[in-house]
C-alpha cells in the first residue's frame, strides 16, 4: 500500500498505476483551499504560540524579499530594519567600497566570519554596521524556515547588541529589546505615516509636527488609532 497525505487526513490506498493522479488531485485540492483563503476579505486574529514568529519583522513576506537566491543577506535585512522600523536610513556606501568576495573565502566559514574579513577594509565600516541587525534574523533561511546550522554544519550565530545597550542571542531575545524602544518606533512610524498622508518627502520642519504627535499619543501608549487620528488632525 502507498500512503497519500492530504490536508484533511492520511488514507491508505492500494497501489495502482493511477496513484499519481490521486496524489496530484489531493495536492490540487490543498492548493485550491489555500488560494481561496488568500482571496478572503476578512482578517482573523491568530494567536502566536512560538516566540520565534510574530509581527512584520519575522514575516516571510518581509524576509524573503531581502534574500539572495543562494543565501541570506544580513546587510540587506539590517538596512531594511533601520530604514523601516527606525526610519533612520544609513548614508549610501561610497563607490570605492569593494564587494564581499565570497568565492575567495573559505567555504567552511559562516556568513558572519566572511563579513569579519570584509570588515578589515576601513571604507566598508559603514556597511558592516548594519550586519548585527540583520544577524538577529539569521536563523531564518532564504525561505524563512528556522535553522540552527548552515549547510556546511556550522552553527548559526544570531547574537548581537541592539542600539549598543540590548544584547541578544537570537530573535526571541531581540524582539523584546526592540519593544523597549517604543517611543523611537512610534516616532519612526509617525514619520512614515505622515509622508504617506502628505504624498511627499518630509522637510526638517515636519520633525516638529512628528514630535508633537508622538507627545500627544504617549499617554495612549502610541496606539495605531491614536497616531492616525493625530496625523489626520
Amino acid at each position: 500500500d502507498r500512503v497519500v497525505k492530504s490536508n484533511m487526513a492520511i488514507t491508505s490506498i492500494p497501489y495502482k498505476k493511477d496513484n499519481g493522479k490521486i496524489q496530484q488531485g489531493a495536492g490540487q485540492g490543498f492548493d485550491n483551499k489555500v488560494q481561496n483563503k488568500s482571496r478572503s476579505t476578512t482578517v482573523n486574529r491568530v494567536a502566536v504560540e512560538n516566540p520565534r514568529y510574530g509581527g512584520i519583522i519575522t514575516s516571510a513576506a518581509t524576509l524573503t524579499i531581502k534574500n539572495g537566491t543562494k543565501r541570506t543577506h544580513p546587510i540587506a535585512r539590517g538596512a531594511w530594519m533601520i530604514e523601516v522600523i527606525f526610519n533612520d536610513p544609513p548614508p549610501p556606501p561610497t563607490n570605492d567600497v569593494p564587494p564581499l568576495n565570497e568565492n575567495a573565502a573559505d567555504k567552511n566559514l559562516t556568513i558572519r566570519e566572511k563579513f569579519a574579513k570584509h570588515r578589515e577594509v576601513p571604507i566598508a565600516q559603514a556597511v558592516i554596521a548594519l550586519e548585527p541587525l540583520g544577524s538577529a534574523l539569521e536563523k531564518f533561511d532564504i525561505t524563512c524556515r528556522w535553522r540552527d546550522k548552515y549547510p556546511n554544519g556550522r552553527n548559526v550565530d544570531a547574537s548581537g547588541t541592539l542600539l549598543r545597550k540590548y544584547p541578544f542571542n537570537d530573535i526571541v531575545k531581540f524582539t523584546p529589546s526592540l519593544v523597549k524602544e517604543v517611543r523611537r518606533f512610534a516616532k519612526a512610524f509617525t514619520a512614515h505615516l505622515l509622508r504617506f498622508a502628505l504624498a511627499k518627502e518630509l522637510s526638517p520642519a515636519n520633525t516638529l509636527t512628528i514630535d508633537a504627535i508622538v507627545n500627544r499619543t504617549e499617554k495612549e501608549g502610541f496606539k495605531l488609532k491614536s497616531l492616525i487620528r493625530e496625523v489626520v488632525l
